[in-house]
């Protein structure tokens, strides 16, 4: 029998399953800033310039400009938030962006709107440990019943599109293996080959 919190980390998106603080770091590290996160909560850890709150403002009907991050629901609306990761950071180019999703490498989506489009991608090493809001009111990271911290049951993808897959590289590729599909760094890079990347200029 799947547990309660294991149910609903295995579904939709939840203000209560936060991106980790450490994470969010690498991120803000890569692109220097979020300008807008469009699929988030008011319990949010994003240090986001503008946030698209779920249930009052739709992150897929106004204009991605800049550095974004999305975490986007990991229900069955994912692909609408991959195909327009796809569209606006891909194809026309309107942002720099990261996701973090579920490494579901079967799907349509994901050979379609990632493996396709995006500029570099990193396969997480283990299992995200999630962040939730606890009854108390305090944040930090998921726990089972046993107070023991509880990973997400699911591989996790990191997606990158932008101008400098290197840089993406050097700072995610300690935690997975990094795709550059193309450009003059093209290759599959395996820890400790990551650090032969030239620093950013």
């Amino acid at each position: 029998m799947i547990s309660s919190s294991l149910a609903t980390l295995l579904s939709s998106a939840d203000e209560h399953w936060l991106t980790p603080p450490p994470f969010l770091d690498l991120v803000v590290l890569v692109l220097g800033g979020i300008d807008l996160d469009p699929a988030t909560n008011r319990a949010s850890l994003v240090p986001a310039n503008d946030h698209c709150y779920t249930g009052e403002r739709d992150g897929l009907a106004i204009p991605w400009i800049g550095r974004l991050f999305c975490n986007p629901p990991y229900g069955d609306r994912i692909p609408l938030w991959t195909a327009a990761m796809r569209q606006r950071a891909g194809d026309l180019r309107s942002c720099t962006s990261i996701m973090l999703i579920p490494a579901r490498v079967d799907t349509e989506w994901c050979q379609r709107d990632v493996f396709a489009s995006a500029d570099a991608w990193v396969f997480w090493s283990g299992r995200i440990t999630f962040w939730q809001v606890r009854p108390d009111g305090s944040v930090g990271p998921c726990l089972d019943k046993k107070g023991n911290p509880m990973p997400a049951p699911f591989p996790s993808l990191v997606p990158y599109w932008g101008p400098d897959p290197v840089t993406f590289g050097r700072v995610f590729g300690r935690f997975g293996v990094v795709t550059i599909p193309r450009g003059p760094r093209a290759g599959v890079y395996t820890r400790p080959s990551y650090e032969r990347l030239p620093e950013a200029a």
